[in-house]
């Protein structure tokens, strides 16, 4: 249902009226918000649990991906249409199934926009984690075959979620700072498949590395002004921690294979040595 609601304001180019209604939702001060408390979400976030009543607080890196141009390939005369709505669901569902099987939570579609975010919770890191599901999102729609294009715009910290409106109207919302700063980063940093984060999450992914992968996730992003962006995807970024194990386990190898003074090898040399020297001096 979400979804074909979102072919219909694609259809109609209504998309921007309707971001702009959730922008402002995101942004909202209104009194709705205020006294409000909201507990610690100590698990994935799942929209549908999720009330005025019932808010959550967490960290969470927030993801927003847009299809770049999409709208333009409808034909004003309609005669596309089966076929657009056909690739609407498909791009949809792609990007939709991406953030769930990475660990992620779905937050809403607008027009042919993902928001998504992946908060705090299991064993591994939620930053990293959310920057590996925008890799894998670029990948996706790349692969797609649908001749697409997509900017993914990414930054973290404390995210305020709830479900608002009525029965038969329910919004998901997600509110706090790294919303607004991952809205900027895809609106106004991120081109056609690339994916910009911000300079606070790309000095908090290097962190998680503390060394190991460093240089290599330097490599992929150039800066943007406070920005950073970068082109590679997720298989791309596994090719090259691939070839760098592989490198390691090479040279290991090598160090393995030579000569130790405990080595059988090292021992032989030395007792056919002492036989050598025995018959010289016989």
């Amino acid at each position: 249902s979400e979804i074909t609601n979102n072919i219909e304001n694609i259809k109609f180019s209504n998309f921007n009226s309707s971001i702009n209604y959730y922008k402002e939702l995101q942004n909202s001060d209104s009194n709705s918000f205020k006294n409000i408390e909201f507990t610690e979400a100590k698990t994935r976030i799942e929209f549908e649990n999720l009330s005025l009543k019932q808010p959550k607080k967490t960290s969470s890196c927030v993801i927003y991906a847009d299809i770049r141009g999409f709208t333009k390939k409808f034909k004003e005369d309609g005669s596309n249409l089966p076929e657009m709505s056909k690739k609407t669901v498909d791009i949809l569902t792609k990007m939709y199934e991406t953030v769930i099987n990475r660990t992620g939570s779905h937050v809403q579609f607008q027009g042919d926009r993902e928001s998504a975010l992946r908060n705090r919770y299991g064993d591994t890191d939620y930053v990293y984690d959310g920057l590996i599901i925008s890799m894998d999102l670029l990948d996706k729609i790349q692969e797609s075959g649908l001749d697409l294009h997509i900017g993914i715009g990414c930054s973290y910290g404390t995210v305020f979620a709830a479900r608002i409106g009525f029965k038969n109207r329910k919004h998901n919302i997600i509110l706090g700072e790294a919303v607004n700063e991952a809205n900027t980063a895809e609106d106004e940093f991120a081109d056609e498949d690339q994916i910009a984060i911000t300079g606070e999450m790309y000095r908090y992914v290097l962190k998680v590395f503390n060394g190991k992968y460093k240089l290599e996730f330097e490599n992929i992003f150039t800066k943007k002004e406070n920005y950073y962006v970068t082109t590679c995807g997720l298989k791309k970024w596994r090719s090259r921690i691939d070839d760098i194990q592989s490198k390691k386990s090479s040279i290991e190898a090598k160090k393995d294979s030579s000569y130790k003074p405990w080595s059988i090898e090292w021992m032989f040399l030395i007792r056919r040595f002492a036989s050598t020297m025995t018959s010289t001096m016989k």
